[in-house]
């Protein structure tokens, strides 16, 4: 019986490959520009190979600097509401990124995350699936555990801060883009300091198969995704740290 081939979505034209290739060298150049970074754990990513990106979630300025500052291809599930935003979403979209929604499973979602990581792709996800307005992690949901499970890719947690100086707030309802803290980004004015933003890389793990029956599953899925977010925390400052601050053994992680 023969093997039907692999359909991954999206398909990676030399067009998209132009885009993205272009859209992360203008995301060097304007973090380059409006910030200083410091990066660790870079020896920590896998060369190739599946891989399950989860990170905390903190401001505008996220997307753009992983994007510039991470050494492979990546994907990207993202809420629908950032694909819908008038020329940022016309952006996502060329980009090629997985639209979800907050509020409801979709099964065409999981199936096509599940199809980038068996096709040996990078997939990058935040899975507090929004910004709180601390900058403190918040309760996470149980999808990103799902796709580690049923993919059997590694995770590798990122952690991020600084970013949470600048935000973007879109309404759908009234059509209104609308800012915060963009005068961090005034990097002309010398009396106004760059932004200072930290990446750390954490060191990849697997996730062991959850159980049998759909109670020790959902249970199983629960517990997984608070081991996942306990990863990310264990990374950050402990005033990041949020509600997985308790779950982080040993000494804190300096700003």
């Amino acid at each position: 019986m023969q093997t039907q081939p692999l359909t991954v979505d999206p398909v990676l034209t030399a067009r998209r490959r132009l885009f993205r290739w272009s859209m992360r060298s203008l995301a060097q150049a304007i973090m380059g520009t409006v910030s200083d970074c410091r990066i660790e754990g870079m020896g920590e990513i896998p060369a190739e190979g599946p891989l399950l990106v989860v990170m905390n979630h903190l401001g505008l300025l996220d997307a753009p600097l992983l994007l510039a500052r991470f050494p492979r291809p990546l994907e990207a599930v993202m809420l629908d509401q950032m694909v819908e935003m008038p020329f940022f979403g016309k952006l996502m979209r060329w980009y090629g990124v997985i639209p979800v929604r907050r509020d409801r499973f979709d099964r065409q979602v999981l199936k096509r995350a599940l199809a980038v990581l068996r096709g040996g792709r990078a997939l990058v996800i935040a899975p507090e699936a929004g910004i709180g307005d601390t900058g403190a992690l918040r309760q996470s949901r149980a999808g990103v555990a799902y796709l580690a499970v049923e993919s059997s890719a590694p995770l590798l947690p990122v952690a991020i801060t600084g970013t949470e100086k600048v935000h973007g707030t879109w309404d759908a309802a009234a059509g209104k883009l609308s800012f915060r803290g963009l005068d961090h980004l005034a990097f002309w004015r010398r009396d106004h300091p760059r932004l200072e933003l930290k990446v750390t890389f954490g060191r990849p793990f697997k996730l062991a198969a959850v159980g049998q029956t759909w109670r020790e599953k959902r249970s199983a899925l629960r517990t997984a995704t608070d081991d996942i977010m306990a990863q990310i925390a264990a990374l950050l400052p402990s005033q990041y740290r949020g509600v997985y601050h308790d779950q982080v053994t040993g000494e804190p992680t300096p700003p």
